[in-house]
């Protein structure tokens, strides 16, 4: 028996909850039964549930696998329905399967193919939806190709800008690249043939890893609406250039889903950058998730949460104190993190600042959280910071009057390769939840 959502009038119900009662009866006998189901979609409303492919888009439509280089496949599902996605070739038979999910719920998803077992040449990917109500296909193009440069032209590769979702309420979005010879490097973000945005402009980077951030906005310092975005990576020397281009969405949420997530979190795929750091550091109690099944990686971190962290990753034990604000005007004695912060200031952790704040809830910088995990460290790990007050670690760190200061710490991170990057540290960049896993799972890797 089906209710098609009418009433005795023909009209669509409004929204909301309602009753049924079924009633029987035989031989004298009578029985009755109530329920209640809900309306979700009201008058005036379109009541499909048929499932819906939305924002279908590869963030790259050619890429060379013999380089390691990959894709992602981006769909939003609107209704739960059976799920297939599929690469085929274009000219043969050959089929492989990247997902197979029934009753798989709406959302963004996000799948990397990273070529697999093909040669180079054209291949389509398929998408296919389908629940009792209806069903939905969509399909593409995605090409194999080598990517090499000659004649001394810099080449741009594996580049690419999260996996391929940004929510900016997370913090800045990241594109990594990396760079075959030095050039002089210029990105933007694009919304087709506008620049809406130019990170970096004819900026001279060194050979290998390199990457920059984002915070979302355009030239103006306007944020941008949600939507799908491209950006554009030129490199060039005096022998030529090179372009890559890669698709992105922003998002207004986490609500987002990656098909292979990085143990529970539905944020971050199992190859991400620091998925075995968030999964470490999880498992050990010292990061947890959010309510809706996030991590939120590129999220930053304030002085406070870096502290807490720091301090449980150090198995430092917490004092138990409440109703206390240590002399610091902007602490609220009963706030979450006190027990945190008297611990530290005990063990000479942290300090305040000369107008008498300790400013918790500020965004913390890179090298601050790096001075405050190794000062946590030499306490209760017995880890010797050695001073070196000389030279110049990174590109970005010169060794200046303003940041003697930290020297000693990103020679420290140098020597033992707390960041994954020998060549810059980003010393005035926030600290992102990914970035502060990633640092204490190689402090712990280095046996410390």
């Amino acid at each position: 028996m089906k209710w098609d959502g009418e009433d005795e009038d023909g009209d669509i119900v409004d929204q909301g909850t309602y009753t049924f009662i079924l009633k029987a009866s035989a031989n004298g006998e009578k029985d009755v039964e109530k329920g209640s189901l809900k309306v979700k979609k009201g008058a005036e409303t379109d009541d499909r549930q048929d499932p819906r492919l939305q924002d279908v888009f590869v963030t790259k439509d050619t890429f060379d696998s013999d380089a390691n280089e990959s894709t992602y496949i981006v769909y939003t599902l609107t209704e739960e329905a059976d799920m297939t996605v599929s690469i085929v070739e274009v000219n043969g038979g050959n089929i492989e399967e990247l997902e197979d999910e029934s009753d798989k719920q709406a959302g963004t998803y996000s799948i990397k193919w990273d070529g697999g077992k093909f040669k180079d040449g054209k291949y389509r990917y398929e998408i296919y939806a389908k629940n009792t109500e209806g069903k939905a296909s969509t399909d593409g193009i995605i090409t194999l190709a080598e990517d090499s440069k000659t004649g001394g032209k810099p080449n741009v590769y594996k580049d690419a800008a999260n996996e391929g979702l940004y929510a900016p309420s997370e913090g800045d979005m990241e594109i990594k690249f990396r760079l075959d010879k030095d050039a002089d490097v210029t990105v933007e973000i694009r919304d087709g043939d506008t620049v809406l945005a130019t990170i970096i402009k004819d900026e001279e980077l060194l050979e290998g890893v390199n990457s920059v951030k984002w915070d979302g906005s355009d030239k103006y310092d306007e944020a941008l609406d949600e939507g799908i975005y491209q950006y554009k990576i030129t490199a060039a020397n005096n022998k030529g250039k090179d372009i890559e281009l890669g698709t992105f969405m922003i998002t207004g949420s986490t609500s987002y889903k990656y098909a292979d997530s990085c143990g529970s979190f539905t944020d971050m795929t199992d190859d991400e950058m620091y998925c075995e750091a968030v999964k470490w550091a999880s498992n050990a109690g010292i990061f947890s998730g959010y309510n809706d099944g996030s991590f939120k990686p590129q999220k930053s971190l304030t002085r406070a949460e870096a502290l807490k962290v720091i301090l449980e990753s150090q198995n430092v034990q917490i004092a138990n104190v409440k109703g206390q604000n240590f002399g610091f005007y902007d602490v609220d004695k009963y706030a979450w993190y006190t027990s945190y912060l008297k611990t530290a200031l005990d063990l000479g952790i942290v300090h305040g600042y000369d107008d008498g704040s300790f400013r918790p809830n500020m965004a913390i910088s890179r090298v601050e959280a790096l001075a405050m995990l190794l000062n946590a460290a030499e306490v209760a790990s017995n880890v010797v910071v050695p001073s070196n007050t000389y030279g110049q670690p990174y590109y970005d760190t010169p060794n200046t009057k303003n940041t003697k200061w930290y020297m000693s710490y990103v020679w420290f991170a140098k020597e033992y390769n707390l960041t994954g990057n020998d060549y810059y540290f980003y010393p005035d960049s926030n600290m992102t939840r990914g970035e502060m896993a990633d640092m204490l799972y190689r402090l712990h890797n280095a046996g410390f």
